[in-house]
C-alpha cells in the first residue's frame, strides 16, 4: 500500500474482519476498534515512524477468535 507494507498488512487484517461481519458475525465493540484503527492508519500515513503494532495486536486477537 503505497510503499507502506505494514499498513497494507494491517488493511488486509481489517478486510478479513469486515468480511466476517458481512457474513453476519456480530463483534462486540467493533465500532470503537474500527475508529481506533482508522486513526492509527491516518497517523501511519502522516508520520513515517508511527507503529501499528498495538492496534494490529487488538485486531488480530479479534480475528483469531472468529476463526
Amino acid at each position: 500500500m503505497m510503499g507502506k507494507l505494514e499498513l497494507g498488512n494491517f488493511s488486509s487484517i481489517l478486510d478479513s474482519i469486515l468480511k466476517k461481519m458481512m457474513d453476519g458475525v456480530l463483534i462486540d465493540g467493533i465500532f470503537n476498534i474500527l475508529n481506533d484503527s482508522i486513526f492509527s492508519m491516518n497517523q501511519s500515513m502522516i508520520e513515517s515512524n508511527d507503529n501499528l503494532d498495538k492496534i494490529k495486536t487488538k485486531i488480530s486477537k479479534i480475528l483469531s477468535t472468529l476463526n
